[in-house]
Parts: structure tokens; sequence; C-alpha cells
């Protein structure tokens, strides 16, 4: 049954009464009542959050938390009806509203979506897995890889130090985020820029650790030494042990 107008007018009041705490006019019985509705949705979005964010609610201060919670709980939108991806919600309006540069904290975006990360990495769906061989040549046959995982660029490595120690330590930061598909635990691997090079050509074109090698050698002034190429390989290996490549392209036969 659709509401009539008179009620659907008192929701929104009281909506709005819930989410500012700016007075609004509500014939009820008890006007005191309504600060406990306002009370009980409030703690709900802030222990979600801090849930959520439980760094960022440590190293901000009490006042700059609980003006974050309060502007998001008036003005910001969810979405989407699962509580746990408010925290997407809550990251994007942190980052458009400019907080970072209104609290003086530059590392604040980059240590939200460092949270937020893990939360998406762990809820994300299954994704189909290709079949692939747990043996072969690091070297010559072509990775599968862990197709469960984000990979996220930070100006502040609030994934390496405390955030207020990276404010001297601005740069260009490549973190892997991915899921075992064993233990479904959310793992974290920091990589080198070389190293996303070569992730990203296993995964989009499909080639081997040398015809990635051959290839970027042809188009550098200064090839790869062997130095580089092992230490390739080891980030190849390790990639396979962590469960962040699963293992070996299968070659179906008829």
């Amino acid at each position: 049954m659709l509401y009539n107008k008179q009620t659907y007018h008192a929701e929104k009041l009281l909506v709005e009464w819930c989410r500012t705490g700016n007075p609004v006019e509500l014939n009820v019985t008890r006007q005191d009542g309504l600060k406990q509705y306002r009370r009980l949705f409030r703690n709900n979005i802030h222990n979600t959050l801090v849930q959520s964010f439980p760094i960022a609610f440590e190293v901000l201060t009490e006042d700059e938390w609980s003006q974050l919670i309060d502007d998001f709980f008036a003005t910001g939108k969810v979405t989407d009806g699962r509580v746990w991806l408010m925290a997407g919600n809550f990251y994007e309006f942190v980052v458009v509203n400019e907080y970072a540069a209104i609290f003086n904290k530059p590392w604040l975006d980059d240590l939200l979506l460092f949270e937020w990360v893990e939360i998406e990495v762990h809820t994300m769906n299954d994704i189909p897995k290709e079949h692939f061989l747990t043996s072969g040549d690091l070297f010559n046959d072509i990775i599968e890889i862990n197709p469960e995982y984000r990979l996220i660029t930070l100006e502040y490595p609030v994934h390496l130090y405390a955030a207020e120690k990276t404010v001297e330590k601005k740069g260009s930061y490549f973190l892997l985020v991915y899921r075992h598909p064993e233990n479904f635990k959310v793992k974290f691997s920091n990589l080198h820029p070389l190293a996303v090079v070569v992730f990203e050509k296993i995964r989009l074109e499909r080639k081997s650790l040398k015809q990635i090698i051959d290839e970027m050698d042809a188009l550098q002034e200064t090839p790869i030494d062997d130095t580089q190429k092992l230490e390739l390989q080891s980030f190849v290996k390790q990639m396979l042990e962590e469960k962040a490549f699963l293992g070996f392209k299968s070659y179906y036969k008829n």
C-alpha cells in the first residue's frame, strides 16, 4: 500500500533529523525519543566504519574522526544495501570532499584506500579461474594469474610505514592485493615498477617471462642485465609460492 503524503513527509523529516540533527517539526508523543533514533543510527554508522578503517580511526584525532562520521552521515550516499560496502562510499566521500587537505594529512586518501581495498578483495565475487598446471618452467612457460586481486598505486607508502611517517616518502608505490585461493585470506605484496610491468604483460598479453624480457630488451636502450633477470625470475617464483600466480598454462590436447 502506498504511503499518503502526510506519512511520506513525516518520514522525510525523521530521516533529516537522524542524519543532521537539525530541528524538525514532528507530531510525536515524545520529542526526546527522537534523540534515541539519531543516536542509534549514528552509532551503527560509526561502529561499521571503525571496523572497516581501524588504522584511520587510531591515527586521526577524535574530533577529526567525529567530523568525518557526522559529515558522511549527514550528506554522504550509500549505494548498496550490503553494509560492509559502505566503506567504499565513505572512502570516496573523503576523497571528493578533500578532507586530506582540510586535516593537513596528505596520506589520508591512501590510508583509506589501503584499508578499503582489503574489504573489496575479501568480499569480491568469485572469479572463474583458468585450468592450470602446478609445475612448469618459470622462464619459458606462460603463467596463470590469480584473477581475484586489485593492483593499486599509492603516493604515500602507508602499507610499509606508520601513516604519519610517510609524508617525506612521497613517490609512486605499487601494491598488489589478492585473495588466497585456498584459505581466502587477503594478501599484500609491494611490487617494484619493473615487476608491475611484467605482471601486467603476463596478465594482458599472455606472454612468458622470456618473451617479456626479450621484448623489453628490444625496446630499451639499456638491456635488462643478468641481475635483473634473476630478480624477475625470483619475483615470479615468489608470486607462485604465495598464490598470486596460480601455476602454468595448460595446453589441451585433442
